[in-house]
């Protein structure tokens, strides 16, 4: 693996199939990227909220042609320091966008 994807990227490559974000995804194979968790759930989440279940299938069907990190125990640490990190340096993001970017530390 060598590209966590954000939730951002795979929605801008889902809106706009022909958008540099999507033909940049198409270049590469698909063992290249991976999911966190946390992004797996915005993704399905936007999906339930929309109320259509063509496109919840269609979120699903299009998550599963990638691998998943999950936020686990090899995490917390990464996180906590992090927090802790930035906390200290008044600086604040969200709890998803720190648990995203723990699990990326925590694997490299």
């Amino acid at each position: 693996m060598k590209y966590l994807l954000d939730t951002n990227v795979l929605s801008l490559a889902l809106r706009e199939p022909n958008s540099p974000v999507a033909l940049r995804l198409r270049a590469h194979p698909l063992a290249e990227f991976a999911v966190p968790s946390v992004v797996r759930s915005e993704l399905i989440f936007g999906a339930i909220k929309g109320g259509n279940p063509v496109r919840l299938q269609s979120m699903r069907e299009y998550l599963a042609l990638f691998a998943t990190l999950a936020f686990d125990d090899l995490c917390v640490e990464p996180y906590a320091q992090a927090r802790a990190d930035l906390e200290q340096r008044g600086l604040r993001i969200g709890a998803l966008d720190l648990m995203i970017a723990s699990i990326a530390l925590a694997r490299d």
